[in-house]
């Protein structure tokens, strides 16, 4: 029997407009009432995600930036259970050679504060609506490297051309002890990576999760949509995928749905996981 359901936000819990659809919320509220647990796991930093959790009310943990930071929402305001960071070294070298690869990055370099995102340009790329949106975070320098805090920051993320990425991840040549690379989309012929400290990911999150509600992964669904939920569908009991996810994301998943996020899948996803003995 599944006894906790965790749920993406872009492309699976929210449609295009970011917003929940009702039937979504209904689909929910009946998972609630025969007690099962719902918990959020997204990429989205705590600022850019946490008025999704605070509407839906979620009572359990959730994770933000692929399970960097872990929050407790049951105190207010919510306290943190786990936060990763990527070391100050690591991020100068990673920044310092993505310069020399002209790809772009993005700082990260807090989970609670704005602007929160710190680059140097914001280029013409298929990704252009992803900068667009996020403007009022975004905060341009002419150079990273001095506003990185000592402490280390949340993640960096580079985008550009895939083969030219895993170049520069491969020159790097940083093991998971240091770092943890999360491949996130792909437009086109470019691709969007985040780079965080190690042991990030949403499978570390869902592992993080059951563990602290005393639930076994045998009792635990993943429904998402893209690269980033992989991990976390290869580790749930029960995976379940949102029709308008790529299909390598598709091939992962124990169950795709028949509707989009834009046609209320999750609420489709949330029935189907509950027929399941």
């Amino acid at each position: 029997m599944i006894r906790l359901v965790v749920i993406d936000l872009d492309g699976t819990l929210l449609n295009e407009e970011k917003r929940i659809p009702g039937r979504n919320i209904q689909a929910m509220k009946r998972a609630l009432g025969r007690g099962i647990h719902l918990s959020i796991s997204t990429g989205r930093s705590y600022v850019s995600g946490r008025e999704f959790v605070e509407n839906l009310e979620i009572a359990v943990p959730t994770a933000y930036q692929n399970g960097a930071l872990i929050l407790d929402n049951s105190k207010n305001p919510p306290e943190i259970m786990r936060k990763i960071l990527l070391d100050n070294k690591t991020a100068i070298r990673i920044v310092n050679s993505a310069k020399h690869s002209g790809l772009t990055f993005t700082v990260f370099k807090d989970s609670f504060e704005l602007p929160d995102m710190f680059m140097e340009d914001v280029p013409e790329s298929p990704y252009v609506d992803y900068y667009s949106k996020n403007a009022p975070r975004i905060r341009l320098v002419d150079d990273v490297i001095p506003h990185l805090r000592n402490t280390g920051v949340v993640e960096i993320s580079l985008e550009g051309e895939e083969h030219i990425i895993r170049k520069t991840l491969q020159e790097l040549g940083l093991d998971d002890n240091v770092i943890t690379v999360v491949k996130n989309n792909e437009i086109e012929n470019h691709a969007f990576y985040e780079l965080l400290g190690p042991g990030v990911g949403k499978e570390h999150a869902l592992r993080f999760l059951a563990d602290h509600l005393r639930i076994s992964l045998e009792e635990v669904a993943f429904i998402g949509d893209n690269f980033n939920d992989i991990e976390a569908m290869q580790v749930a009991r029960l995976s379940v995928a949102m029709n308008n996810a790529p299909d390598e994301i598709k091939a992962v998943a124990q169950m795709v749905t028949s509707s989009s996020n834009d046609d209320s899948g999750v609420a489709e996803a949330i029935d189907l996981i509950m027929g399941v003995d």
